[in-house]
């Protein structure tokens, strides 16, 4: 079956339908539709920052109720519902902190805690499965890492979604399920040396750097993680070039290709590997919503981004 492999989409629902459309979608009855029988899969983060949640929730699950979609989790619908799960305490797995309220603000805004329609499209957010491993295809936020998909095994249900229990366990910050989650859905990352910290790209200070766990590991170590040449100087540099990155990643162990999101990419698509592409081109910045058109190819072509 053809798919058409869609980013994260953060609530901005015109860039989203501009896509579809130029992908050859139809709204008929409310629902978009491929005459050819195209069928979406979004890779997560359908939600926060943008001022269209309601529209986008409701293209997505329309797509996904009429067959024509698929969709998987995202960080950012695991901490919708990690902020709306309370402990034996009474405190929230995610706490109401302000600066998680103001990351979530938009979505809390158009589902205000509490409502309704709130624990309703929170019922709905845990429906989504952590990834896809389909027959040409594999898709997973963050990244996909075949030692943490088995330790998160135990938290998951037939259809590859945690399960209730999985949630209170993440908050146990030692627990194998907090471990896999953090990789699986927010992507590996690497403690910097005291006293170094870089401004990451929603302009929060960051003592922390996202991994590019696809990237060469022959390189300097600097030049695999997701923080700007200018924000280092050489002594910075150096001493980050002086850590190691443990792990060690693989897509599908090279088998089929892998889709994910996650990493607000910039510039003109392109493949990460001849098996590995992102989708997220941040249409939060850029306004522009990116795809790729999926034929069941073995082997990704740059020409099939959208």
């Amino acid at each position: 079956m053809p798919y058409d492999i869609i980013g994260d989409v953060h609530g901005f629902a015109a860039p989203l339908e501009k896509l579809l459309a130029k992908l050859g979608y139809v709204e008929i009855n409310g629902t978009y539709a491929h005459p050819q029988g195209n069928k979406a899969c979004f890779m997560g983060d359908l939600i926060d920052r943008g001022p269209d949640q309601r529209r986008v929730i409701e293209i997505v699950r329309n797509m996904m109720d009429a067959d024509n979609a698929l969709c998987i989790m995202g960080n950012h619908e695991f901490n919708a519902v990690c902020y709306a799960t309370q402990k034996a305490d009474n405190a929230y797995v995610r706490p109401h902190s302000d600066k998680n309220f103001k990351q979530h603000e938009a979505f809390l805004k158009d589902y205000p805690l509490g409502s309704p329609a709130h624990a309703e499209i929170i019922d709905w957010f845990k429906t989504l499965p952590v990834f896809l491993d389909l027959e040409g295809f594999a898709a997973i936020h963050a990244c996909w890492d075949e030692p943490h998909l088995q330790m998160l095994k135990p938290s998951l249900n037939a259809e590859n979604c945690l399960t209730d229990a999985a949630y209170l366990a993440y908050a146990d910050q030692t627990s194998d399920t907090y471990q896999a989650v953090e990789c699986l859905l927010k992507g590996p990352e690497l403690d910097l040396p005291n006293g170094v910290s870089y401004t990451a790209a929603d302009g929060s200070e960051r003592s922390v750097a996202r991994v590019k766990w696809w990237a060469d590991p022959d390189k300097d170590v600097n030049k695999r993680l997701f923080i700007r040449a200018k924000d280092l100087d050489a002594s910075t540099k150096d001493a980050i070039n002086q850590l190691s990155i443990k792990d060690t990643f693989n897509a599908h162990a090279q088998d089929k290709p892998v889709f994910i999101g996650h990493y607000w990419m910039s510039g003109t698509p392109k493949l990460l590997s001849d098996k590995l592409a992102c989708l997220d081109y941040s249409a939060v910045h850029s306004g522009v919503q990116v795809g790729y058109r999926f034929r069941g190819e073995a082997t990704l072509k740059p020409e099939n981004f959208i």
